[in-house]
């Protein structure tokens, strides 16, 4: 993130503000390896806190597993995964804390440096990002390098409005929380939804476009960018409607005609 603040429109040893002080040197070690480590005795009370849980949890769940019909084996097998998930699930939650403890450090050391008016503009930087990648990805590296700021200004103003999805990424100091996706439960409704939201934006999408007096060969190149997404996504889920064994035969099949095509090359 540093070399990032460095190489951009802002550069920190740039900024008007007199209070301006040098970046402390970047964390090359656990961002964690730094804060106060937690007494063993805390740790063991937390664990025997969640251990508690667990059993309490497990003895709501028995019966009603009962009622289902499983047997006694297959009881112990649900609740012994069920165990592991908890387990996983508490780590996961831990270092979500972590990250979100290391971005108000860095946000707050931030704020301190540059001050007010330029850290206001930072963070305004860094939350266009998801748009800018939209853009970067619709109309292309040559001709964005084409347009000018003007134009640039009113496409972004546009992809706000228009609030399409947006790649999502979780290293910057104002994204989300990392929320992985896995399996067909977890994807469709996230395909699902993003149909939507692309849907809502085609239709709004020539309007918002002449709104800010932009040529429409950039509304024609969002218009196939949103489509070729909402192919993408469709096919997606088609893909996971099918059996899993089906899925990974037809995965097996693309990874032999990639390497194939790679003998070729």
């Amino acid at each position: 993130m540093q070399r990032s603040l460095q190489t951009q429109a802002l550069p920190l040893q740039n900024l008007p503000h007199p209070s301006r002080r040098p970046l402390p040197p970047a964390q090359t070690e656990n961002p964690d390896s730094s804060s106060t480590p937690i007494p063993q005795g805390l740790r063991d009370a937390q664990q025997a806190v969640r251990d508690a849980l667990r059993v309490k949890r497990e003895a709501l769940d028995a019966p009603f597993l009962v009622q289902l019909g499983l047997d006694p084996v297959q009881i112990t097998h649900v609740l012994s995964n069920r165990a592991v998930m908890y387990g996983l699930a508490v780590k996961a939650g831990d270092r979500a804390m972590e990250l979100s403890s290391f971005r108000n450090r860095y946000t707050s050391e931030l704020r301190s440096i540059l001050g007010e008016e330029s850290y206001a503009k930072y963070k305004d930087y860094e939350l266009q990002k998801p748009a800018r990648r939209i853009m970067e990805a619709a109309i292309g590296e040559q001709a964005l390098s084409q347009a000018s700021d003007e134009e640039k200004a009113g496409i972004l103003t546009v992809i706000r409005r228009l609030n399409p999805p947006t790649p999502q990424t979780w290293d910057g100091p104002f994204d989300i929380l990392p929320r992985p996706l896995a399996g067909s439960e977890q994807l469709i409704p996230f395909y699902q939804s993003e149909i939507v939201q692309l849907r809502s934006a085609l239709q709004s999408l020539p309007a918002e476009f002449q709104n800010q007096r932009l040529p429409t060969s950039y509304s024609e190149l969002f218009v196939r960018h949103f489509e070729n997404m909402l192919i993408s996504h469709q096919n997606s889920i088609e893909r996971l409607k099918l059996p899993e064994s089906v899925r990974l035969e037809e995965a097996m099949k693309r990874d032999q005609l990639r390497r194939e095509a790679d003998i070729q090359k």
